[in-house]
């Protein structure tokens, strides 16, 4: 997954753990890593983990979207859609029925696609750094 241009990951070590977590992700359900190649070239990921192992009963069985990434240079394509298209129907097929996912505030682009796939604003975070 080297060619990740654009992401938070600010070196090797990182790069080594979330390769990790992917991979883990992929053992426990490969379902929950999904891929958007173009000429064998990684250009967009969504993963995504089901809520199936909490302590607290929920009145839903529930997911959350944890990473969505496309490359710079093919976002506006559709590929988003697509990945978020895939993961909904892969939820829907195994009875989850609610799905989060954090978005920045100031990403009006992302906002945006969610609302089109049906996605209202739920829970607003607030955050200080110090």
């Amino acid at each position: 997954m080297s060619g990740l241009g654009g992401t938070h990951i600010v070196d090797d070590e990182s790069l080594r753990r979330f390769h990790e977590f992917l991979e883990g992700l992929r053992k426990e359900d490969e379902n929950q890593v999904l891929v958007s190649e173009i000429n064998a070239r990684i250009v967009g990921f969504l993963t995504f983990m089901k809520q199936a192992g909490s302590p607290l009963r929920s009145k839903y069985s529930r997911a959350t979207i944890e990473d969505l990434y496309v490359d710079e240079d093919y976002r506006r394509t559709g590929i988003a859609t697509e990945l978020l298209e895939r993961c909904l129907e892969y939820l829907r097929s195994r009875a989850v029925e609610e799905v989060r996912v954090n978005v920045l505030a100031n990403n009006t682009t992302a906002r945006n696609l969610y609302r089109k796939l049906g996605f209202s604003e739920h829970m607003i975070i607030v955050n200080k750094r110090l």
